[in-house]
């Protein structure tokens, strides 16, 4: 049984000399109504992350969830919905600065997919996203601020600013475009977000160890991207790059000016093959085991 108890804040870490202030609202298990909130602080899927996930002990040496751990603890499911029902009354734009907007879409995508990924997954152990034909990604399953959400409207639309993306709802539509610009007021969007998201399968970058937080997602960004580009069998090396470089090459070049400059801004480039692209592994990124030690607050988690 995971030890998560509703005031599951002993479980998670702030940052040294951290605090947390009086505008900070607390999203914790048993919180249902955000709808006012400036800041928040992802106790919840912070939780969640800190107690299922094990470094390591991913498909590729990454990061991996122990999912076993998340659906064989009522305490773990319930605070993992506890924490998306109340992320579904936060309007994103009443948050106070793009760092927590950022923070608030990364999560919300993560902490859904975990979510759908670990519903399958108590029914078919076998389950992975590829199965069903990525149907999870297409799939309403997800509410923002009252409208009925898909994992690709938040990534490619909210995010990316995908014009293309197929929302089938003028007033989401809408909601997306204006959430977008609060996110980069104009500026092409910050290429490192593919290295936030996490698609539950073997070949994407690490689930994070915790929650983005508004305060230092910037830290996290870069944390998260400089430990997919060290993984040679997924990020980038002697064998070649992440097929992400070449899903997203337009991403990696309006935000960085190219591929190769933002792998070279996370590691030494030297022994990298930019002329293949590496297989994408489908198959999920599950562990054999949660983390040990559960009050570890590794600088920027």
């Amino acid at each position: 049984m995971i030890p998560l108890l509703l005031g599951c804040g002993e479980y998670v870490c702030l940052a040294p000399g951290e605090t947390l202030d009086a505008e900070v609202t607390p999203l914790s298990p048993g919180e249902t109504d955000l709808s006012g909130a400036a800041r928040l602080r992802h106790f919840g899927l912070d939780a969640v992350l800190r107690l299922t996930t094990a470094e390591g002990e991913g498909p590729y040496g990454g990061r991996g969830v122990d999912y076993d751990a998340i659906t064989g603890s009522a305490e773990a499911t319930a605070a993992l919905s506890d924490y998306l029902a109340a992320l579904a009354t936060v309007d994103p734009s009443a948050l106070q600065s793009p760092g927590e907007r950022l923070a608030y879409w990364l999560n919300a995508y993560n902490g859904w997919v975990l979510y759908g990924v670990s519903a399958a997954y108590a029914k078919n152990p076998d389950y992975d996203v590829e199965s069903d034909g990525w149907l999870l990604f297409s799939s309403k399953f997800i509410t923002v601020d009252g409208h009925p959400m898909t994992p690709n409207d938040i990534e490619h639309g909210v995010l990316r600013g995908w014009v293309d993306q197929p929302y089938g709802d003028d007033a989401l539509a809408e909601a997306a475009g204006r959430w977008h610009e609060e996110l980069w007021a104009g500026e092409p969007p910050d290429a490192r977000l593919h290295a936030g998201l996490n698609c539950a399968s073997a070949s994407c970058p690490d689930v994070p160890p915790g929650a983005f937080q508004g305060a230092r997602v910037d830290e996290q960004l870069d944390a998260l991207a400089v430990t997919f580009l060290a993984n040679e069998e997924k990020g980038a090396g002697p064998a070649g790059l992440s097929t992400l470089f070449s899903w997203f090459a337009g991403d990696f070049e309006a935000s960085h000016g190219s591929v190769a400059e933002f792998v070279r801004q996370y590691r030494d480039d030297s022994d990298v093959d930019y002329a293949t692209f590496l297989p994408y592994d489908w198959s999920l990124n599950a562990s054999g085991g949660a983390s040990e030690d559960l009050a570890t607050c590794a600088s920027p988690w």
